[in-house]
């Protein structure tokens, strides 16, 4: 995570260039995506379109002479007024090192930087403009008048050319200036050797030249267009070329920065443009004298390509900087009420609702000091962050009042950060609900302007980013310097106004970064975007869920808050007649002293070690970053804010949240396992709840740091499936495997044959962000089986936002991590394997086949038989899958759960017996796009016939389940079907599978495991997922669905209790005609969190989930039992009594209760 003031460092770990940047193709947010808002937050992109973005010299105290460009400008280059033709001399001599100076990337930030591989713009489809032409490269790529220059051979041109030596330049007022013609070689930088600045012997000039047929050094080892260092000179020269048309000048470079980072969001944002001199216009039906030029739209469509042709081709007038009137006519902007405002659901169109909870965001970015142009709002010009706000309230009581205080309160008017609180503490919509949600960052529940600012290129703030922000929290005095507001004359005399731009951001609990060059400015607008979607991925109504595991007598379940990050792991008594109220115990409360804990790690040898400040070599500490963060992760509290120090406050312990690491209960030691996102895994005493041992991968040691930010924004650390490994797996030792998740890409492994002696030597392996830049990050379920050579292995799909972005089946040595097998399928375009469903043909305890689902809707088979890894691979011939999953519409639909398999029974028919079919259930629902996709997606039963199934039509469509209302609750049942529809009259097999398509709820998806169930027959149980329909209500819900695997239909047996008369028989739907169906189906939350409803016994054991509201406490789960297994149990807050199944499959053990 990055942290919203970071003004961004040469020595910040993991730092990226231009060239680097490998950003993952899939939007994976790092919150629940419960939380996710399913409304699109609205950015307004508010550009500086000053005269100082043509300056192609950066930072601004480098211009001398009024010297804005450094080769002679075209009059059309930038579409507007430009400014005097005045250019650094290129004669480079004693009495002029100024030409060196501006022309060296070491003092111009903006200058050719040859360690930089300078790509061109990106379109609105990601695809990118053409490479310019080094004999003809445009002045301005959007402009065809603006002319071309030949950076291939020496130039002779007019101009006001700049030559003399300033090293004293305050004091230094001769001109030094001719008019002439130079004769000069155009694609050149200078290598700044050390020493004085002004010197010109302190510098190398480096001329491309076609005479040189390779450069090497000045960084060039980090170029991606070059091979180990080694350009060749057309390489160099089309990478000047490059530079020269797409990042010469600041605004260029913002285009590149901004352009590649808007190209790389998805659909979940409405983007709107707007630049501080825009002249008067017409916005959707209102006239605005300047600043806005396009309100918000979806981004997708002709309106995101009509955002890109504004970012490039806007004109760029000699002009000056009136921030604050540009930031108070977009605060006007979202204070609109009509249907065509920022607020509707059809922004620009009449007609459209208006939606209450939507976000509001402005990012504003300047390369300048503010001057003249106020706000024309005269209440925004006010004294606003030093007068307490109005009194707000909200649904359930709640009411807010700013209270003027520090960090906020300056004691002046007319600011630019009087201007963002204006629009921040008011309420924009008073006709609206007042239910926006919040974060730990921003109270603000009423609608709302929050204003985030980048600078580029400014220097000379008084007051620490990180202090301000910090005292957000703590209060602690920021004492602001004076911007001068009756000084309308800007430049860089005024450097309080970059206090006074930070101001802003903190006042409207927004973000800043000070960026200095463009790759800085590039993160900066990524770390904006990153932070918005964070944001709407937190705050919402739904705080805390909880996923539950069972032991012999004790369940367990595994908790998150979202309003402080805080976990815990509760456990509760199982007696006789159900489960006791009180918690047996809570592992918050059972944590030894900070310094008593067992917490372990592993150090760049490869070799487990206490996680202690005087176990870490130098280096390593460096990479952790301090004493105070290794303190605070083993749960030290006296440096947290709180305690006087300035480290984020944490709850009422140091536990951090348990979200998706499902527990694993150990039954044979009585331990229980989780992963949580305070950078470890934790191991508990499952009788008495005391952390026995913890483990912090040394993956996650670079990002502990963020966890002690007061500005913490959430991420996963060890979010991934947990699995221990059995006698038959392993036989002389148990170990616990676990993926990273979201955390990381890849496994680790403990030995936890004795975990109440767990020491370092136990720490097994580590294999976590690899090389390999086909593994991902594995979300599901893994397995852990033998394979015929005797290998105990993790059989898994690489997952998702793998570098490769390919579909790819690992097979790794569960002892020792190393990868033994990769079978890629060749599929990529941001695609992943899901979680592998392994198959054991013949009984003999090692698995055969492994079916598994990608992103693409490819179900593939693999082949694992041999006892030779090489082998190993595709077991469809062509390499093909087995089959595609395809809606309606013939669109892929996503595999993301694993699939199962059985084999019909005699009862299905001769022709049906024996053969196996596999079920798939599709969806996807951890991408931000998820929450608000309203695909549909099917439920497949597919024979294995070991060849290609060509499509949906070789399927029998079984047609959408039928809804209906019992006892005023929501059932479906499924169509009837018949075995015999596979066959034609002469009883030759026609069809290949069946397919049902779920249509009659937008969005309903499939994202667990389909089960198989003995009763009178098999029932094939699924899950799905629904995403409430209220945008404003992100709470979830679900069918809970039956029916008969082999042929796609309905059962012809009772199989839910749902009137609860302990009678299977009598739940039917009245179809009329004298015509009924059993109950198929019921409506549910029990699977909107992602946890399939199964049970644990015997120490083999799955969890459960469920969910509770902001505030509340969890009720502890409820238990059942009836004879014959027909029973469900383990379930939180149920509402009435317990539903049961006919389940015969009489695994003794207790079984998850439905609630209603």
């Amino acid at each position: 995570m990055k942290i919203s003031w970071r003004r961004w460092s040469a020595v910040t770990l993991g730092s990226f260039l231009l060239h680097h940047h490998a950003w993952a193709a899939l939007n994976i947010p790092n919150v629940p995506l419960q939380l996710v808002s399913s409304v699109d937050p609205n950015v307004m992109l508010l550009l500086d379109d000053s005269g100082s973005m043509q300056f192609e010299i950066m930072p601004e105290e480098e211009i001398r002479q009024q010297t804005y460009y450094l080769y002679p400008r075209n009059d059309n280059t930038y579409g507007g007024a430009v400014y005097a033709n005045r250019i650094p001399s290129f004669a480079v001599n004693a009495n002029n090192p100024y030409g060196a100076i501006v022309r060296s990337p070491a003092f111009n930030t903006n200058y050719y930087d040859p360690s930089i591989t300078y790509k061109p713009w990106v379109r609105h489809d990601g695809s990118s403009w053409p490479n310019a032409n080094p004999a003809c490269a445009p002045n301005n790529p959007a402009r065809n008048d603006a002319g071309c220059r030949n950076l291939t051979q020496q130039l002779t041109e007019s101009a006001t050319w700049v030559s003399c030596r300033m090293s004293n330049p305050a004091t230094n007022t001769t001109s030094c200036s001719t008019a002439s013609s130079l004769t000069y070689w155009p694609a050149v930088y200078y290598r700044y050797n050390g020493g004085d600045k002004w010197s010109h012997t302190s510098y190398t000039a480096v001329e491309i030249r076609p005479t040189t047929p390779s450069y090497t050094g000045d960084g060039r080892e980090r170029r991606t267009d070059c091979v180990n260092g080694v350009c060749t000179y057309q390489q160099e020269i089309q990478n000047f070329a490059n530079w020269y048309s797409y990042y010469r000048s600041r605004i260029f470079a913002t285009r590149a920065g901004t352009g590649r980072v808007f190209a790389a969001q998805g659909p979940n944002l409405r983007v709107g443009f707007a630049t501080i001199n825009a002249p008067a216009r017409n916005v959707d039906g209102v006239n605005y004298s300047h600043t806005q030029i396009q309100g918000v739209r979806p981004f997708t469509g002709d309106d995101r390509r009509n955002f890109f042709d504004l970012l490039y081709g806007w004109n760029i007038p000699a002009a000056a900087t009136p921030l604050r009137r540009a930031l108070d006519a977009v605060g006007q902007y979202y204070s609109r009420t009509d249907s065509r405002g920022p607020w509707s659901t059809t922004p620009g169109v009449t007609g459209g609702t208006d939606i209450s909870c939507r976000r509001a965001y402005t990012i504003l970015m300047t390369d300048g000091y503010w001057n003249q142009g106020e706000a024309d709002t005269a209440a925004a010009r006010a004294d606003n962050d030093s007068a307490n706000g109005p009194t707000h309230t909200g649904p359930g009581g709640r009411s807010f009042t700013y209270t003027a205080r520090s960090p906020f309160r300056d004691g002046r008017a007319n600011t630019l950060a009087d201007v963002a609180m204006y629009y921040w503490k008011n309420d924009l919509r008073p006709d609206l609900t007042n239910n926006v949600p919040t974060d730990a960052k921003n109270p603000a529940f009423w609608q709302h302007m929050v204003t985030m600012t980048i600078s580029l290129g400014l220097s000379g703030a008084q007051v620490s980013p990180e202090a301000a922000f910090r005292a957000i929290q703590t209060g602690e005095t920021i004492n602001w310097p004076d911007p001068k507001t009756s000084d309308n004359s800007g430049g860089a005399a005024y450097p309080e106004r970059l206090d006074d731009l930070l101001h802003a951001a903190v006042n409207a609990r927004g973000l800043f970064v000070n960026a200095q060059n463009p790759d800085e400015l590039e993160r900066a607008f990524r770390e904006a975007l990153t932070e918005i979607s964070n944001r709407n991925a937190s705050g919402t109504g739904l705080a805390a869920n909880a996923r539950r595991i069972t032991g012999n007598t004790l369940v367990y379940q595994s908790r998150f808050d979202s309003s402080n990050w805080s976990g815990d792991l509760v456990a509760y008594k199982v007696t006789a007649s159900g489960v006791q109220t009180l918690p047996q115990w809570k592992a918050s409360q059972q944590l030894p002293a900070p310094s008593q804990r067992k917490i372990f790690t592993r150090n760049s040898a490869g070799t487990g070690i206490p996680f202690l400040w005087g176990s870490l070599l130098p280096t390593e500490r460096t990479v952790v970053g301090s004493e105070d963060i290794l303190n605070y992760i083993r749960g030290d509290r006296s440096k947290e804010v709180a305690n006087g120090g300035t480290l984020r406050n944490r709850g009422d312990h140091p536990l951090a949240d348990f979200i998706h690491s499902e527990p694993v209960y150990h039954a044979a030691k009585d331990v229980v396992y989780v992963g949580g996102n305070g950078g470890m895994l934790h191991a508990f005493d499952g009788s008495t709840g005391q952390e026995l041992f913890a483990y912090v991968p040394r993956a996650f040691w670079p990002a502990l740091r963020d966890l002690t930010n007061p500005n913490y924004s959430h991420r996963y650390y060890v979010d991934g499936h947990l699995r221990l490994t059995t006698y038959n797996e392993i036989k002389d030792k148990t170990m616990l495997i676990a993926a990273a998740g979201r955390g990381a890409r890849g496994f680790f492994a403990l030995d936890v044959s004795n975990p109440r002696g767990f020491n370092a030597s136990h720490v097994a392996w580590e294999a976590l962000d690899p090389s390999d830049n086909d593994m991902g990050h594995v979300l599901g379920p893994f397995a852990v089986a033998r394979l015929k050579n005797g290998t105990a292995v993790i059989i898994t799909g690489n997952g998702y936002n793998s570098p490769n972005g390919k579909a790819v089946l690992f097979i790794i040595d569960a002892q020792t991590g190393a990868t033994l097998r990769k079978i890629d399928t060749g599929v990529g375009g941001d695609n992943g394997m899901g979680p592998p469903s392994p198959v054991d043909e013949d009984g003999d305890g090692v698995v055969d086949y492994v079916y598994a689902g990608d992103l693409k809707g490819n179900l593939w088979k693999f082949d694992l038989r041999s006892n030779l890894p090489t082998a190993w691979g595709n077991a469809i011939a062509g390499n093909q899958p087995l089959f595609t999953a395809r809606d309606p519409s013939n669109q892929p639909q996503p595999i993301t759960a694993a699939p199962a398999w059985a084999v019909a029974p005699a009862y299905t028919g001769a022709g049906l017996q024996g053969r196996r079919m596999v079920f798939v259930a599709t969806g996807s629902y951890f991408r931000s796009e998820d929450r608000s996709d309203t695909q549909t997606q099917s439920i497949y039963g597919l024979i294995d016939a070991n060849s290609n199934i060509p499509n949906r039509a070789a399927l029998l469509a079984r047609g959408a389940p039928n809804e209906t209302l019992v006892d005023g609750k929501p059932v479906r049942y499924f169509n009837d079907s018949s075995y015999s529809d596979y066959f034609n009259s002469s009883g030759a097999l026609v069809k290949q599978g069946w397919v049902i398509d779920f249509t009659t709820k937008p969005g309903e998806r499939f994202i667990l495991q389909p089960e198989l169930e003995n009763s009178v027959r098999m029932v094939l149980k699924a899950s799905s997922l629904i995403p409430k329909e209220d945008p404003c209500e992100p709470a979830l819900s679900g069918y809970v669905n039956y029916l008969d695997p082999f042929g796609g239909g309905r059962l012809t047996f009772g199989f839910v209790d749902f009137n609860r008369s302990r009678n299977f028989d009598d739940d039917k739907i009245n179809l009329g005609g004298g015509q009924s169906a059993y109950i198929g189906g019921y409506q549910t939350i029990e699977a909107a969190l992602g946890s399939n409803p199964v049970f644990a016994t015997g120490g083999q054991q799955e969890p459960g989930s469920g969910a509770i509201s902001s505030g509340s406490d969890l009720a502890p789960p409820t238990i059942s039992r009836i004879a014959r297994c027909e029973q469900l149990d383990v379930g939180v807050q149920a509402n009435g009594p317990n539903l049961l199944v006919r389940s015969y499959n009489c695994r003794s053990a207790w079984r998850e209760v439905l609630n209603q």
